[in-house]
């Protein structure tokens, strides 16, 4: 009898120890149930207002709350799903909407996630709708705990005319005499050329032209979508046989990161002289933490 509760307890020891090491494992998930989406955001804001970006805070229980402003959405979206998916201490997750067409618009989006195992290290990778223009996507490696709170943001997006109007942009043109000590051999590459100078809230777009001496000469511009014309309003053709050097200057002063279509008209001739697209560099704007 002694020798039978000495193997019973030993079993029971063996079978103590060979559990003592199992870790519950976590299996991170987006609760569907806790989405909130939020009506869509007014179409002229400040750029800053249309990044994508995501907070992410520490809740009860080894949660997290999700916080995504600026969400590229259709107009006529209703709801979102966020498909979830894990590879090792990595979760992808994709926002896909039930939205379809063409106008567009920005929302926010909370959601609940989790549980996550403390002193571990996760990265979260959120790619917005395959839908939209921009199709930001945003990366945050962290280690749970309820205080955590953290907020990543996307690569600026371009906007186009469209989506943000502008209102202030003037047209004026000077010939070579107006500017002293001009160094012709400095613009030769720029002649019947556009160039662009930028600053954070205004755009120069520049063209030099190579017109005849006798030939007038006033610039004009317009807005169609997200195109700008620019236009060069000559008159008849010259008959001096010297060439005059005329700078063509078109300044957006409310330029807000903006991208778009551009022409350059020669209105005695009726053609597109120049035309292409102006695409704004994004801005990486880093990782931050409050």
């Amino acid at each position: 009898m002694k020798r039978l509760t000495i193997f019973f307890i030993a079993l029971i020891v063996s079978f103590t120890a060979c559990n003592i090491f199992i870790v519950e494992k976590y299996d991170p998930s987006v609760l569907d149930s806790s989405i909130e989406l939020s009506d869509e955001i007014a179409d002229y804001v400040h750029p800053d207002a249309k990044t994508l970006s995501m907070r992410a805070r520490g809740q009860a229980d080894n949660f997290l709350l999700i916080d995504i402003y600026g969400m590229e959405s259709f107009s006529n979206t209703r709801s979102v799903e966020v498909l979830d998916s894990l590879a090792g201490n990595e979760l992808f997750w994709e926002l896909i909407e039930d939205g379809t067409g063409m106008e567009r618009g920005y929302r926010t989006l909370q959601f609940r996630a989790g549980p996550f195992e403390k002193d571990q290290t996760y990265t979260l990778h959120l790619s917005e709708s395959r839908h939209a223009l921009s199709h930001d996507e945003l990366s945050l490696s962290f280690n749970y705990t309820q205080t955590l709170d953290r907020i990543v943001r996307a690569n600026s997006y371009y906007y186009l005319l469209s989506e943000m109007r502008i209102w202030w942009v003037s047209a004026r043109s000077y010939q070579i005499s107006d500017i002293p000590d001009f160094n012709y051999v400095d613009y030769l590459d720029d002649i019947d050329t556009i160039r662009f100078f930028k600053t954070d809230y205004r755009l120069l777009i520049r063209s030099i032209l190579s017109l005849d001496c006798d030939v007038t000469h006033s610039v004009d511009h317009s807005i169609v979508g997200d195109t700008l014309i620019m236009q060069v309003n000559l008159g008849p053709s010259g008959t001096s046989g010297c060439n005059k050097w005329v700078f063509c200057d078109y300044l957006i002063e409310d330029y807000m990161q903006q991208s778009f279509f551009y022409q350059l008209y020669l209105t005695n001739s009726n053609r597109v002289m120049l035309e292409g697209f102006y695409e704004n560099p994004r801005i990486i704007i880093p990782e931050f933490s409050e």
